[in-house]
């Protein structure tokens, strides 16, 4: 079965907020990472520092300051490279941005308020919120390239 485009809008406008809702729920998901690992990078290296701190090292104090160091070097290891923060970031940007979209298309203010016809309302609707997720694809991207093609 094939919709008319109308129908397709409209299904489309429904779907908005479940997308709002995936990319909210990315965003909680990256900030707990982050937070995890920062937590990890603050107290494993004030621990590390304490051991080290402590003159004669032996046994399984040493151990435990190789254990220790480890983890903070990986944590920040996989903060750096995976950039938890920036991804959590950018989905809220994206959700915040979609939703400021609904908003608009629902009062007709903005880019909605030349539209009497409530289908070429939803047509710009649907085509800001592709825009939308489209840099938002795209900002994903960027943080997936080495940082050396960044700078470039």
């Amino acid at each position: 079965m094939i919709l008319t485009p109308t129908t397709s809008r409209h299904v489309y406008r429904e779907a908005v907020p479940q997308v709002i809702n995936s990319h909210r729920v990315g965003q909680k998901y990256y900030r707990r990472v982050h937070n995890l690992f920062q937590s990890i990078i603050i107290i494993g290296s004030l621990a590390s520092s304490t051991i080290a701190g402590l003159a004669d090292i032996k046994g399984v104090q040493k151990w435990i300051l190789v254990a220790v160091t480890f983890t903070v070097g990986v944590a920040s290891g996989f903060t750096g490279y995976f950039k938890f923060r920036e991804r959590g970031f950018y989905l809220q940007q994206t959700a915040d941005a979609i939703d400021e979209e609904i908003s608009s298309l629902e009062l007709r203010v903005g880019h909605y308020k030349k539209y009497e016809d409530a289908d070429e309302a939803l047509g710009e609707f649907a085509e800001r919120v592709e825009s939308i997720r489209s840099e938002q694809r795209k900002r994903e991207q960027q943080l997936d390239q080495p940082t050396e093609n960044q700078q470039r």
